[in-house]
């Protein structure tokens, strides 16, 4: 049986990123930049004002004062997006506004606030730094220089940058396609009215769904399986449209009607680990069907959730591209509010809530910690790591916490 670390290390040495593919700026958030961006020309593209005033030559201002103030001629006036940014000399000024050209043999701004003006006469009282308020050609990024690193998480503030570079798409990692097969006799499909007494809804599709939208994968219907290896073969058969990856949800375990396993084998399949250290969780699969990787996750519905966040969620973060060391999600430090018994043997995810307060990070563990309680997660935000070796989490303690919003 697989430790939590090693099972996780196996599925990311064991997955390839996708190949990349070309998408519009606006459906690139969250995906990741497939090459290092080239400036393909300097940022500003030219010297301009930084805000509404008047372009000078600071040498004009070295004996101002208010007793002995400057006056400069108003010879032009240059707009933000002006093709023509005119030309002074020691004397004159130009009126300016942000984001316009600075004109020839200016070299600074003077802020309309700062000057008065009387007709075409600006009159000046203090002093002027040379190249105050000018944004110069080339100080954000200059030409040639790489502006974003490949493998960065596209935000919308690298969508910013990229936009003024008048790009409207990008080459990013491609997230795959997932194909869900749900397995049991007793489930029911949800939004179907027309339930036994003893059969549940199907609600891991569903969450798998949700959860799988979230990371901005496709979803590849496969249906649900009845309790039968002959039904689970035809099923894992059926699969079409080449997914990315393949989960199963329910029959992993050891019982006698858990024929996810035997079915994989069956059909021709590998299997890499069948258990994993954990709790919730222990049944989890990893393996590969068809030179697909394929993922058999326990059908409580609490094991689901957690399993797919630790091990799918990485899994589809790198088929993206994004670097090993950033598909699982990051530990937090937090401070435990009540105590947690546990029994020893596997690392524990418990279910908890966060709260930031002040300078304090604290968890409250949930009331409802069974695989199978559905309103334990509702509510929940974070897991709180037990270690294998631990009998007792006491309240106020440090605890390691996974984020999960």
């Amino acid at each position: 049986m697989l430790s939590y670390d090693d099972a996780v290390s196996h599925i990311l040495s064991s997955i390839q990123p996708l190949p990349s593919m070309l998408v519009p700026l606006e459906f690139s958030p969250k995906k990741i930049l497939s090459d290092d961006l080239i400036a393909p020309f300097s940022l500003p593209r030219f010297d301009n004002s930084q805000m509404d005033g008047y372009a000078v030559i600071a040498a004009d201002f070295q004996s101002v004062s208010a007793e002995a103030p400057v006056r400069l001629k108003v010879v032009s006036e240059v707009q933000a997006g002006s093709q023509e940014k005119g030309r002074i000399q020691s004397g004159q000024c130009s009126r300016i506004f942000t984001g316009a050209p600075l004109p020839e043999g200016a070299d600074s701004v003077i802020a309309q606030e700062d000057v008065s003006r009387q007709a075409d006469v600006i009159v000046v009282v203090s002093s002027v730094e040379q190249g105050q308020f000018v944004r110069l050609h080339g100080e954000d990024i200059e030409q040639g220089g790489v502006a974003i690193r490949a493998r960065t998480q596209i935000r919308p503030y690298e969508i910013s940058l990229m936009a003024a570079f008048g790009m409207d798409s990008v080459n990013v990692g491609s997230f795959p396609r997932i194909a869900i097969i749900s397995t049991g006799n007793e489930l029911v499909a949800t939004g179907n009215e027309k339930i036994g007494e003893f059969q549940v809804y199907d609600s891991n599709s569903t969450t798998l769904d949700a959860l799988i939208a979230r990371e901005g994968a496709g979803i590849v219907h496969a249906g649900m399986a009845e309790d039968s290896q002959a039904e689970t073969e035809v099923a894992l058969k059926s699969i079409r449209h080449s997914p990315d990856l393949i989960i199963t949800c329910g029959g992993v375990s050891v019982g006698d009607y858990d024929y996810i396993r035997p079915a994989v084998l069956a059909l021709g399949g590998t299997l890499d680990f069948i258990q994993v250290a954990i709790r919730p969780g222990k049944p989890t699969v990893f393996g590969n069907l068809n030179g697909i990787p394929f993922f058999g996750l326990p059908g409580n519905p609490v094991s689901a959730m957690i399993t797919f966040e630790l091990f799918v969620r990485p899994a589809i973060l790198r088929t993206a591209g994004y670097p090993v060391e950033r598909c699982c999600r990051p530990m937090i430090d937090a401070i435990l509010s009540s105590e947690i018994g546990h029994e020893p043997g596997r690392k524990t995810f418990a279910r908890g809530k966060v709260e930031f307060a002040d300078a304090t990070i604290r968890v409250t563990p949930g009331n409802r910690q069974r695989s199978d309680q559905v309103s334990g997660m509702s509510g929940s935000d974070a897991l709180i790591v037990i270690p294998e070796d631990v009998k007792t989490l006491a309240a106020e303690s440090k605890v390691k916490v996974m984020l999960l919003d």
